[in-house]
């Protein structure tokens, strides 16, 4: 089951051996509620497992159909945040743990691959370039960190890339995979002896309490423990949306004429362009990602597919274009996820805010909190916890995301098309109209039904904006995704898009 108008790489090439898993249609007691079947609740849960602890997972379309199924498959241990800045900020000896934290989240994968196959998993190296001698002092500022932090790291000229480059940062040791095949045996390995993997599975945010209950369709799931592994931070209106915000990242799968190695490159545009092999198998097909924009916030989405084509195509000798498709990721205020206990939520725990490398973050914040519920201690508890105060370190960027948001909030209310009649609205798209007076978000499908729905986001009443290039409804303000037809499907809204005829009902 799709959410958007494009698939993923991983999703085309998944195939259809594995195990699909029933929905929850009964009450359920256990130890551990895992709401999320992307990497960071499925490793959470495969180490809950291990430890003998009864763990229900619920994911709400199929297991790697969230964000870990649209990234790009880059396991990164250097972070999105550039290396001297967060020992400047957090301390030298908190990013060395971080980095080592980061380093054994790889480790973690790679014991995992080896034991499953078929996972494409190869430890390959990364390459941080630029193509501007303006660049130079960035790229040696964060290779002097990198080794400082205990990468193996250097400063090279030889990028094995067919493109100008003026410099760049190598680190060994990184790694891709096929996420897809990954997550589906990681999720057959949890599946069994009293642990459940549920698909179709809507839950509702947590309530904490002793024991702490989830409430889904098909019944109450309550859990000493709770883990909200939805990328997202799914828990009603919090402070998080204060913390961290969205942002949307465009991907081709380009078939081309040139020899590229198998390794990770990301250049040092803003917003950066990324680049790996699809397959070991296939070495003509390139991963290439970047023309990243805050969520809902493009304008026209399309042009951002074009963008990034008209990239790869300026630097490769592009045949073909596969596939395309574009992922959604939250960057936190600080640089740093939030992984830890929900603050004033006993037995609830959170992951949020993975920036552009959350395979590598996600797994290390699975590993985290599965310690965390076993009542042992992690080195970065503290340093990742969610209720944490980084005050300096943070208030520029909450200022100016916040400042945004208050923008779209009160400007996207005075905006829409001109009334006209709902005949003009081909099939397939979407539009903000107003209708009979007021604002509406229409949407004709292929068949020629016409749905009308309130343009107000049910998270916190922002204008949803119209995704021609996905076929989306998205909120601008926090992320909010919703199908065509007013189906939440990302994000933090707990609920669907209001049909026209009923009143928008908004979180409290």
């Amino acid at each position: 089951m799709l959410t958007t108008a494009h698939s993923s790489y991983w999703q085309e090439t998944a195939g259809e051996q594995f195990q699909r898993y029933a929905p929850l249609e009964h009450p359920l007691d256990v130890d551990v509620a895992v709401l999320g079947g992307g990497i960071t609740g499925l490793t959470a849960a495969a180490e809950l497992k291990a430890a003998g602890l009864r763990v229900a997972v619920l994911e709400a379309v199929e297991i790697g159909s969230g964000t870990s199924g649209y990234t790009s498959g880059h396991l990164d241990a250097t972070s999105d945040l550039p290396l001297a800045q967060m020992i400047a900020d957090f301390g030298e000896s908190h990013a060395r743990a971080i980095a080592a934290g980061l380093r054994q989240a790889i480790d973690a994968i790679e014991h995992r691959a080896a034991r499953y196959g078929d996972c494409e998993f190869r430890r390959i190296p990364s390459y941080q370039f630029t193509q501007s001698v303006e660049g130079l002092e960035a790229l040696r500022e964060q290779c002097s960190a990198a080794r400082k932090l205990g990468f193996e790291s250097w400063f090279t000229r030889n990028v094995p890339l067919p493109l100008t480059v003026i410099g760049a940062v190598e680190t060994a040791h990184q790694g891709r995979l096929h996420i897809l095949h990954y997550l589906q045996q990681l999720a057959a390995e949890i599946d069994g002896d009293g642990c459940s993997v549920y698909e179709n599975t809507r839950a509702a945010p947590p309530v904490a309490g002793q024991p702490c209950t989830v409430q889904t369709p098909g019944g109450r799931v309550t859990a000493k423990s709770v883990f909200v592994a939805t990328h997202s931070p799914f828990l009603g209106i919090s402070q998080f949306e204060f913390r961290v915000f969205p942002y949307q990242s465009y991907v081709l799968a380009a078939r081309v004429d040139d020899e590229v190695a198998d390794a990770l490159y990301w250049d040092d545009a803003d917003p950066y362009h990324y680049i790996r092999l699809a397959s070991p198998a296939d070495a003509s097909l390139l991963i290439v990602g970047g023309a990243d924009h805050k969520t809902g916030q493009a304008g026209d989405e399309r042009e951002q597919f074009e963008i990034l084509e008209r990239y790869a195509r300026e630097q490769f000798s592009v045949r073909s274009v596969e596939q395309r498709w574009s992922g959604q990721y939250f960057i936190p205020a600080d640089g740093l996820p939030h992984v830890g206990r929900v603050p004033a939520m006993d037995d609830v725990y959170l992951a949020t805010g993975f920036a552009g490398t959350g395979l590598t973050w996600g797994t290390l914040a699975g590993m985290l909190v599965a310690r965390m519920i076993r009542g042992e201690k992690h080195p970065l508890e503290d340093v990742l916890n969610p209720g944490r105060l980084t005050l300096m370190a943070s208030a520029n960027q909450v200022i100016a995301e916040n400042l945004d948001v208050m923008r779209r909030f009160i400007a996207d209310r005075f905006t829409g098309e001109a009334p006209r009649d709902d005949a003009e609205l081909a099939p397939g798209c979407g539009a903000i109209m107003n209708h009979q007076g007021c604002q509406v978000a229409a949407y004709r499908d292929r068949a020629g039904h016409l749905f009308r729905f309130s343009p107000v986001c049910s998270h916190a009443g922002c204008i949803v904006q119209w995704n021609e290039a996905e076929r989306t409804w998205d909120c601008p303000c926090h992320g909010g995704r919703f199908t065509a037809t007013g189906r939440r499907f990302a994000g933090p809204p707990t609920k669907d898009l209001a049909p026209q005829h009923q009143p928008a009902n908004r979180e409290s």
